[in-house]
Parts: C-alpha cells; sequence; structure tokens
C-alpha cells in the first residue's frame, strides 16, 4: 500500500485507470466529508446537490451538461492554437 501512494505522488511513470479513478474518487471523499464537516458546524446542511450551484452562479442541471459537453471542444481548440 505504501508503495502505491508513493507512485500516485510521483512525477515520473504511469498509473493505471482503476488506480486513478480511484484516488479521484477517494479524494472527492475526503472532500464531501470535509465541506460536510464544515456546514454541519456552523448550523448548515451540505449535499452533493450543492456542487451544482457553483459559486452562486446557479447553474441548472441542462445548463451543467451543455458545460460538460462543450468542454472537450473548447479546450481542444485551445491546445491546437497554442
Amino acid at each position: 500500500m505504501r508503495a502505491f501512494l508513493r507512485q500516485l505522488w510521483l512525477v515520473e511513470g504511469t498509473i493505471g485507470r482503476v488506480a486513478y479513478a480511484g484516488a479521484g474518487i477517494s479524494a472527492f471523499a475526503v472532500k464531501f466529508g470535509v465541506d460536510w464537516s464544515i456546514a454541519r458546524a456552523f448550523g448548515g446542511h451540505w449535499r452533493l446537490i450543492n456542487y451544482w450551484h457553483l459559486a452562486g452562479a446557479n447553474i441548472t442541471p441542462s445548463e451543467f451538461a451543455a458545460l460538460l459537453a462543450a468542454g472537450p471542444t473548447v479546450l481542444s481548440r485551445r491546445v491546437a492554437k497554442a
């Protein structure tokens, strides 16, 4: 396990898709736990749906889906120009 965690933070080498996904899901679980704890400490509630409201932007689910769909296209054009 220690070798796996060390490999995760190295700049050299590669890591598999499953390990990468597992690290991302684990990091999100920790982030959600911290956000939930802070909200509870101040008397609030924190749910997964709260991540939809990015910085008070009040993005609707359909707008968020459109952003996700357009993201790869926008990013690929920026990379091509650089």
